[in-house]
């Protein structure tokens, strides 16, 4: 530990946590920050209140600019959505419809040729589980004709018959 630091433990709420991290990326530096913020409250320092309060009047004046953007933004909207209201008759580009129906039709396409690939995946798998079979039948047959030796199994020499 180092020489004048102790170490302090609290339990706070979450969202306080989450909050801190996105202020300060070390919370040992935002509760050290925080704390020393207390101490100067406390004593008054009202240089510290003033910036605070200076602070949140700019938050506000922010605040209430975005509002009224925001306003202005739904009034434009409304504009625009009411002279599409208005202008009942829209045209559609021949060019754009074609276009769309050769994007369909190459998506139609490639579904069929993936739903081919499938099916012969499923096929491949079908047939690759049959040879497996097949081979584990032959190595049976091989184990049983004694032609292989099981493991664990003497090798009896070849002139000791009985």
């Amino acid at each position: 530990m180092v020489e004048g630091k102790i170490q302090v433990g609290a339990r706070i709420p979450k969202t306080l946590y989450d909050n801190s991290l996105l202020i300060r990326e070390n919370m040992t530096v935002a509760i050290i920050d925080g704390l020393e913020l207390l101490i100067k409250y406390e004593n008054n320092d009202n240089s510290i209140i003033d910036n605070i309060h200076r602070v949140d009047d700019n938050n506000n004046t922010k605040n209430d600019n975005v509002f009224k953007a925001n306003d202005n933004n739904y009034e434009n909207k409304n504009e625009i959505q009411h002279q599409l209201n208005d202008n009942e008759c829209y045209t559609i580009d021949n060019s754009l419809i074609t276009e769309l129906k050769t994007k369909l039709e190459e998506k139609e396409s490639l579904i069929l040729v993936l739903r081919e690939d499938l099916e012969q995946a499923h096929k491949d798998k079908d047939d690759i589980k049959n040879l497996y079979d097949n081979y584990m039948r032959q190595m049976q047959t091989l184990i049983q004709q004694k032609a292989i030796k099981a493991p664990g199994e003497e090798n009896k020499k070849w002139w000791k018959f009985w």
